[in-house]
C-alpha cells in the first residue's frame, strides 16, 4: 500500500445532537486535508438527521449517511460507521464537537510516517511530545499513568484493527454498554498488541456540559444506568485482560476514580443505597465495588495529604509570625529605651537653657549698672567678654 493510497474516514455518531451537527460538519468540510470520507451514523435519533446531512451533500466530497432502526448506543454506532467506511484509517468526532482544521491531516500524516495502528492527540492543551508505545503491556501502562488519554475522539485507528474487535461489538449490543465506552474500545485495542503514536496537538474542541449529554446527566444524579453499564464493562475488561491483570487493574482504577470524583460522591443517599444494593446482587458487582472502594480510599488519602500539607504550611507561617512578633517586641523595647534617653537629654537641654537665660539676665544687669556708674571702658570690656562667651 503506497502513502498516496492511504485514506481516512471520519465517523460521526448522532443521537439527540442534531442541533450541533451542522457546526460539526462545517468543521470537517473545512479541513486542510480534503481526500477523506465522512460517515454520519444516525443512532435512531429523534430529530431529522438525514435532512441535515442532505444539506451538506453538495459541499462535501464524500459524505455518507447510515441509520440504525433502533438505538444501540454510541459504541455500536462507532462500530457501524467503521464497518461502512472505505478508509484505511478511521477516526471519530462526536456530533456536538468540532475538529480543528488540521485534525485529519495531523493524525493521518503521523500514521503514514510511523505506520502506527493508533495515532492519538491531546484531549486538552497541555505540554506533551511526539512518542510511540509498542505492545499491550506498555500501552496499558501508558493509559493507566495518563500518558495516553483513553478518549476515542482524539485518535485515529487502523480500520482492520477495529474490524478485529467484533466480539466487543456484540458484547456492547447485547449488554447495552453505554459507559465507559471509550475505555472499552481502547483497552480491547491495546490487547491486540498494537503500536501507538502520539501527536502533541489539541485537535478537538469539545462542547462541555451540554444539556442532555452523558456527563451532564451523570451530574444531575441520573447515575443508575451508568452504574449498571460500568459493572458489566469492568467485568468484561477484567476477563479480556487475563495475563495483564496488574495493568488492567490500574486502568480500571483510573476510570472508576474519575466516576467516583465526578459523580458518585455527589449523589444523594437514595442513589448511594441503590448503588450498594445493586452491586451486591450482581455477579460482577464485586469488581466495580472494589474499584469504587479503592477510589474512595484514595480520595480520603488525597484529602489527608492535602490537610497535612496545609497544616505544615500553617505551622511554618505561625513560626514566622512568632519570629516577627519577637523581633517587633525587641525593636519596640529598643525604641522605648531610646525614647527615654531622648526625653532625658531634652530635659537636660531645657535646664541648661534656663541657666543660660538667667546668666544672660545677670550680665545685662551688671552692664547697665556699670554704665550708670560711669565706667564705659569697663562696660565695653565686659560686653566683649560676654560676646565671646556667648559665641562659644
Amino acid at each position: 500500500m503506497t502513502a498516496v493510497a492511504i485514506r481516512a474516514s471520519v465517523v460521526v455518531p448522532v443521537f439527540g445532537t442534531e442541533d450541533y451537527l451542522p457546526r460539526c460538519l462545517e468543521g470537517l468540510i473545512n479541513q486542510t486535508h480534503k481526500d477523506f470520507e465522512i460517515v454520519v451514523v444516525d443512532d435512531f435519533s429523534p430529530g431529522d438527521c438525514k435532512a441535515i446531512v442532505d444539506e451538506f451533500q453538495g459541499r462535501a466530497r464524500h459524505l455518507n449517511y447510515v441509520r440504525h432502526e433502533e438505538n444501540q448506543g454510541v459504541l455500536c454506532a462507532r462500530f457501524t460507521g467503521a464497518g461502512c467506511s472505505t478508509g484505511d484509517y478511521v477516526t471519530y468526532v462526536d456530533a456536538d464537537d468540532v475538529a480543528v482544521p488540521n485534525f485529519v491531516e495531523s493524525l493521518l500524516t503521523e500514521a503514514i510516517k510511523t505506520g502506527a495502528d493508533i495515532v492519538g492527540s491531546l484531549r486538552e492543551p497541555t505540554d506533551s511530545s511526539y512518542f510511540t508505545v509498542e505492545g499491550t503491556e506498555a500501552l496499558l501502562r501508558a493509559i493507566a499513568d495518563r500518558s495516553v488519554d483513553y478518549a476515542v475522539c482524539t485518535k485515529l485507528y487502523r480500520k482492520s484493527l477495529l474490524m478485529s474487535l467484533q466480539e466487543l461489538r456484540l458484547l456492547a449490543k447485547s449488554h447495552r454498554l453505554e459507559t465507559p465506552e471509550d475505555l472499552l474500545l481502547n483497552v480491547f485495542c491495546a490487547l491486540q498488541n498494537v503500536t501507538y503514536a502520539n501527536v502533541p496537538l489539541h485537535l478537538i474542541e469539545y462542547t462541555k456540559n451540554r444539556e442532555g449529554s452523558l456527563t451532564s446527566s451523570m451530574q444531575s444524579r441520573a447515575v443508575r444506568r451508568n452504574i449498571e453499564s460500568r459493572t458489566k464493562a469492568y467485568s468484561l475488561i477484567q476477563e479480556a485482560g487475563r495475563g495483564f491483570e496488574d495493568s488492567i487493574d490500574k486502568v480500571s482504577q483510573r476510570s472508576a476514580s474519575f466516576f467516583y470524583r465526578r459523580t458518585l460522591r455527589n449523589c444523594d443517599s437514595e442513589d448511594l443505597e441503590w448503588a450498594a444494593s445493586y452491586l451486591r446482587r450482581q455477579p460482577g458487582g464485586n469488581v466495580f465495588a472494589a474499584l469504587l472502594f479503592e477510589a474512595s480510599a484514595q480520595e480520603h488519602r488525597n484529602l489527608l495529604g492535602r490537610f497535612s500539607e496545609a497544616f505544615d504550611k500553617l505551622t511554618e507561617r505561625t513560626k514566622k509570625l512568632a519570629d516577627a512578633t519577637k523581633q517587633l517586641r525587641e525593636r519596640t523595647s529598643e525604641a522605648t529605651r531610646l525614647s527615654k534617653q531622648l526625653r532625658k537629654r531634652t530635659s537636660e537641654a531645657t535646664r541648661l537653657s534656663k541657666q543660660l537665660k538667667a546668666e544672660k539676665e545677670r550680665s545685662d544687669r551688671l552692664a547697665r549698672w556699670l554704665e550708670l556708674t560711669g565706667a564705659p571702658t569697663l562696660v565695653r570690656g565686659w560686653r566683649a567678654i560676654m560676646s565671646f562667651l556667648n559665641s562659644r
